[in-house]
């Protein structure tokens, strides 16, 4: 999905909506952009564009089918509740070519830690007072940044808050790790980051003074515990490792840490 002005919205589903009607989906993705943008579309008329007709007439006048209109009358009350006036207009595909090309959207990296094991961390570096990288459908602390607007995040793009002042929770792709280091070391912060305990990655440079050796700025190390549900995959991983092999079917086939780190 597409703002007016251009920000881009995407998300993905959760696994019980995964295989809905593409109806379904379409009204579901009005929602979840609504409850992102509620507080700043407030008390204003807003005009929605789909390219499914059914999902365009539904928004206006309702559907006799139960599971669609359910969803049309949590978008009434969301807009009812904001003073937002809400219209829609059905919009050709090729006409949408931004927007839909945004739906075909995988986030490879949708994966979090096991709720329990977080808990156990959290009890004992804790309390953590954001999740910087998470959505609304995996976050593991109330407060927390995603990679686009989604309902009920703090802000978009972990890279860009200011992570001074808080304890922070870090669970980034792989690939963001460096960066992730970096930016908490710029901000002097604290947090506890999960990472795998691959030696010939380019992050495990940086989190070591010497091969046998943590850096200063890691407080305490934690190897956890090899269980099956360790990691547990978001809609986006299902969806991408569908036909692939993946580490998280099963037991990883490697060693994850938690690293207490402390940049003051």
């Amino acid at each position: 999905m597409l703002l007016l002005d251009g920000t881009p919205v995407s998300g993905m589903f959760p696994e019980s909506e995964l295989h809905s009607s593409s109806t379904f989906r379409e009204l579901k993705a009005i929602l979840y952009t609504i409850k992102s943008y509620a507080r700043k579309l407030a008390n204003q008329r807003v005009k929605v564009f789909v390219d499914n007709l059914g999902a365009s007439r539904i928004l206006m006048i309702g559907s006799p089918k139960p599971h669609l209109q359910q969803v049309a009358v949590e978008i009434f009350n969301l807009c009812l509740r904001f003073g937002i006036s809400i219209q829609s207009q059905w919009l050709p595909r090729e006409e949408n070519f931004r927007a839909d090309l945004l739906s075909r959207f995988v986030d490879k990296d949708d994966w979090s830690l096991n709720a329990s094991i977080f808990s156990l961390l959290d009890n004992k570096w804790g309390p953590h007072s954001i999740d910087r990288f998470s959505s609304h459908h995996n976050n593991q602390v109330l407060r927390f940044n995603s990679r686009f607007y989604t309902p009920g995040c703090a802000g978009v793009d972990a890279l860009a808050q200011n992570w001074n002042s808080e304890n922070n929770w870090l669970c980034p792709p792989v690939h963001l790790i460096p960066a992730t280091l970096r930016h908490l070391a710029k901000h002097k912060g604290i947090g506890t980051l999960i990472v795998p305990e691959w030696p010939s990655a380019l992050f495990w440079p940086i989190i070591h003074d010497s091969p046998s050796s943590f850096a200063s700025f890691v407080q305490e190390v934690i190897v956890l515990p090899r269980a099956a549900d360790l990691l547990i995959e978001g809609p986006g991983q299902k969806t991408y490792y569908r036909s692939k092999p993946s580490v998280f079917k099963g037991c990883p086939p490697f060693n994850m840490l938690a690293l207490r780190l402390d940049f003051r």
